[in-house]
């Protein structure tokens, strides 16, 4: 694990996206290499920081808080964690698949570049998931995300520019499925852990 290469990745995605994507581009690379030299570890700090908040807190609902066993927390971290990496390729896959209908040239390991590296503002935002009151400051800072994905999808897929609205805004529409998708396993699974 190359956590030079982690730290150094994330500070330049975040804070200076257009010329890492030009880096990032370059890159020789595996979908099996992304995963694990940077999704597999960066998925961990929102199920690690749901944890940490479900133990300290509960989990919330709409009625407040409720207690957690550390056995339900753990279930709750694992399916979370899964979850995540799974909607990452699921996304990745779903822009691949719609590459031609936008002109854009069909890769699944630029696009999985793009998306993984894009969830990094989310992932890291995560951190606040620990103290309940931050929830809404994580999904602020999250949005960043959206920026992110936007200046990857536009510089590593050759997208045309004209076309560049409607594929964005369908990978937005995908991400929202997805989450919307993962939601209602997580639900299943959990419910028929409990």
């Amino acid at each position: 694990m190359d956590f030079g290469f982690l730290v150094k990745r994330v500070s330049a995605i975040l804070r200076r996206p257009r010329e890492e994507w030009e880096i990032i581009k370059k890159e020789k690379t595996t979908i099996e290499n992304l995963f694990a030299r940077y999704a597999v570890i960066l998925a961990a700090i929102p199920a690690a920081a749901q944890f940490v908040g479900f133990a300290i807190f509960g989990r919330p609902t709409l009625e407040g808080y409720v207690p957690v066993s550390a056995a339900e927390n753990a279930r709750w971290t694992i399916v979370s964690y899964a979850l995540s990496l799974a909607s990452v390729y699921l996304l990745a896959y779903f822009i691949d698949s719609l590459a031609p209908y936008f002109k854009a040239k069909k890769d699944l390991l630029a696009v999985m570049k793009v998306v993984v590296y894009s969830h990094t503002a989310s992932w890291a935002a995560s951190v606040f998931l620990v103290f309940p009151p931050l929830f809404l400051a994580a999904g602020l800072l999250s949005l960043y995300s959206l920026f992110l994905l936007y200046t990857g999808m536009k510089s590593l897929l050759g997208v045309p520019a004209r076309r560049m609205t409607g594929y964005f805004a369908a990978a937005i529409l995908a991400s929202i499925v997805i989450s919307l998708g993962g939601l209602l396993v997580g639900g299943v699974l959990l419910g028929s852990a409990a």
